[in-house]
């Protein structure tokens, strides 16, 4: 899911009204690129005043494309709005670039600018364009299938969180992709928290950053506020808190087929164990699927459970409880 940047396809189908995008950031200005030297990225065509313009972009497309898809910045800070801007009125702050609607009259840059608490309204921004963002990515994904599975976990620091997502990616992903369906994995955590989930425990199915909560709130999942999260002193961690551990079966038409979550207590070490097992999750969506009552008990990721499958993991999480007993 892209969190940050969608590309905002005009009817030309030429981003940026063929201003370079490079061009902001390496020359502080506006500057016409050559029709003869593009690149396509995000369903959109860019121009390049030349080709090592080019060249930088295709190495790093994102680090040089407007936020909020080239939409008003100062709009989407205000009320999250997706108000056209002008490629022609911009500004650079922190290596992102900002374009802002200005016509008839009225230049948001100005109001922007008069507004102050520029780190403020850059941050509104964010939050409102990543719940936008979030949103229709769901609905897109669970449009696309029959089926669409959200596991939500902790963070790339949870060993439970580890062995869960591990289990998932064996059977029970064959299983649902044998229905049609796909497997996503949503943490709270920052972008970079969520690639290091991705990379480090080598998992076989996409993993989402939803800082906004905003799939966690459409599905009422527990949610931990920042400050009693385990990366607290971070702030750019969990801005809006931490999702708990939850699972969705959703299917096309955008109907529940299955939900648990977690509501975090001492007993389960803050929403960290006591998670249904793989096997007996996929036999509730499989009973959805075929209009079958559904079992009535299963199996949870227990301590005995983890030493069983993640001896590992567990030795761990074993030694944290001892040390903080």
């Amino acid at each position: 899911m892209q969190t940050q940047k969608h590309t905002n396809r005009p009817e030309s189908g030429i981003g940026l009204e063929g201003y370079s995008p490079v061009s902001y950031h390496t020359q502080g200005q506006v500057r016409r690129g050559d029709p003869a030297i593009f690149a396509q990225f995000g369903g959109a065509t860019y121009h390049f005043y030349d080709e090592a313009e080019r060249e930088a972009f295709l190495a790093e497309p994102l680090r040089y494309l407007p936020e909020y898809g080239g939409f008003c910045a100062f709009a989407m800070g205000a009320e999250g709005g997706r108000a056209p801007a002008d490629p022609r009125t911009f500004k650079i702050v922190g290596g992102r670039l900002f374009l802002f609607y200005n016509e008839g009259g009225t230049n948001t840059l100005e109001q922007w600018n008069e507004q102050g608490d520029e780190a403020g309204q850059i941050a509104r921004a964010d939050d409102h364009w990543s719940a936008q963002v979030a949103a229709d990515w769901l609905d897109a994904e669970v449009q696309a299938r029959p089926l669409t599975v959200l596991v939500f976990f902790r963070g790339d620091w949870c060993p439970w969180c580890q062995g869960y997502l591990k289990d998932l990616g064996g059977e029970f992903v064959q299983r649902v992709r044998a229905r049609g369906g796909e497997l996503f994995a949503v943490t709270a955590q920052s972008p970079e928290g969520a690639r290091a989930a991705a990379r480090d425990w080598a998992l076989p199915f996409g993993v989402v950053s939803d800082p906004s909560l905003t799939l966690a709130r459409r599905f009422d999942v527990a949610i931990t506020p920042r400050e009693q999260t385990p990366l607290a002193a971070d702030a750019t961690a969990y801005p809006h808190g931490m999702s708990q551990p939850a699972v969705i079966a959703i299917d096309r038409d955008g109907k529940t087929l299955y939900r648990w979550a977690i509501d975090p207590a001492e007993a389960n070490l803050g929403g960290a164990s006591d998670r249904p097992v793989p096997a007996d999750v996929w036999a509730q969506i499989e009973a959805a699927l075929e209009g079958r009552d559904a079992p009535t008990e299963w199996q949870t990721t227990d301590l005995g459970y983890m030493q069983q499958h993640h001896p590992r993991l567990h030795s761990g999480i074993k030694a944290w409880l001892e040390a903080n007993a």
